[in-house]
């Protein structure tokens, strides 16, 4: 289901929580293909999102991803801004409730990549990632305050990559059908000007099924796998808006994660182009997450939520 039309799509956000009191804002994605694209070439966006809160709190984040010369390059960038509380529970597969404590980082981020389609549908491609941040406020008493966990004291991490990609997707940002499967290596090293060195290796394969009109069928698995001596806020992590939707992004923090999900989506009638799903992109549907070390596996399983989004 390809993208014909450039078009626009923002929406407000306003939410109340205990540690952020009221927060507003609002999201929006552009959506465009050059004029002289061939019918073929998929959409490009740029993504953008604030939100503030009454607690001087922000997110502020601008996201491309454009497809070059009929798809024969793809660029991606991420600048963002965080200044936002969250939630530490130790590191580990069996870290209990009772263990969370409350901080609050301020995050610089820029990432930008650009990939190359050296055959149809496979990509390779490099990128850069820095990140530059402090812990603001502490649990007092909490594990972060006493400074034994690595980078509970801030830090900057700085590392390229190596990308292999092969994506027969129909579009990017609802899926129909097709299958993506990258396979991503990055490297965090002193002479790049990270304070932080470790290795860090991902494995992200997503599939596609429409069996029936309007209906799809989505299928991810993800693997991520690290070496060396990464600082806490930037291990595995499940949870949030992409792995294990059911729980709170950081809930299970690790060197390494494995996690199987799956969507079922279904489009509504007309030609709205709006999809109603369990939750956006894939949210796991009582399938199992496991977190290493071996000899100490993780499992569990993540609640089922609803959302309705825009195809294009």
């Amino acid at each position: 289901m390809l993208i014909r039309k450039n078009g626009f799509v923002a929406l407000p956000v306003v939410f109340y929580r205990p540690e952020t009191k009221l927060g507003f804002g609002a999201v929006g994605i552009y959506y465009f293909r050059p004029k002289d694209a061939k019918p073929e070439t998929r959409a490009s966006s740029i993504r953008a999102g604030l939100i503030y809160t009454t607690q001087a709190q922000i997110i502020a984040k601008i996201q491309p991803q454009v497809f070059l010369e009929d798809e024969k390059y793809f660029v991606i960038g991420d600048l963002s801004f965080f200044k936002f509380p969250d939630k530490f529970y130790g590191i580990g597969n069996d870290t209990p409730e009772s263990a969370e404590e409350d901080f609050v980082p301020q995050i610089f981020r820029f990432r930008a990549g650009i990939e190359y389609q050296f055959l149809p549908r496979l990509f390779a491609g490099m990128s850069y990632n820095f990140f530059n941040y402090r812990i603001l406020e502490y649990t007092e008493g909490g594990q972060l305050s006493q400074g034994t966990i690595p980078g509970s004291e801030g830090g900057r991490i700085s590392g390229v990559g190596l990308t292999l990609k092969w994506d027969t997707r129909d579009n990017v940002f609802a899926s129909y059908r097709g299958h993506m499967f990258v396979l991503t290596g990055m490297t965090f090293q002193k002479f790049l000007g990270s304070q932080f060195t470790y290795n860090t290796y991902t494995v992200d394969l997503r599939s596609y099924f429409s069996f029936v009109p309007g209906q799809v069928l989505a299928i991810q698995y993800y693997g991520g796998f690290m070496s060396g001596g990464p600082p806490f806020l930037y291990l595995q992590r499940l949870g949030g808006e992409k792995l294990m939707r059911g729980y709170r992004e950081g809930r299970y923090s690790d060197m390494n994660s494995m996690v199987l999900q799956g969507e079922y989506r279904s489009r509504s009638s007309g030609d709205s182009g709006w999809w109603c799903s369990p939750d956006t992109e894939t949210l796991p549907l009582a399938l199992e997450v496991f977190t290493f070390p071996i000899s100490n596996l993780h499992t569990d399983s993540a609640s089922v939520s609803q959302s309705v989004r825009k195809s294009g």
